[in-house]
């Protein structure tokens, strides 16, 4: 579920890790769906930190459900 074929900023965050040695990298999305895409290629990884702000109503029951597994995961 996804709206690119490519996540530029997963691969970006990727080859800032590889590239540069980064320990940690901060990801902000904000947009009008979840990034769910680079929340899952990073989802086990301890040194990205990903935060997506997103607009809740624009799916319907769908947003508040990936709204509540974002909180959760914040958690």
């Amino acid at each position: 579920m996804g709206f690119c074929v490519f996540g530029n900023i997963a691969i970006a965050a990727h080859y800032a890790q590889r590239a540069y040695g980064l320990k940690g990298v901060f990801i902000i999305d904000f947009d009008v769906h979840h990034g769910n895409g680079t929340n899952d290629a990073f989802y086990q990884d301890p040194d990205i930190f990903f935060l997506s702000t997103h607009q809740v109503t624009i799916f319907d029951t769908l947003s508040v459900q990936i709204y509540l597994y974002v909180l959760v995961m914040l958690v």
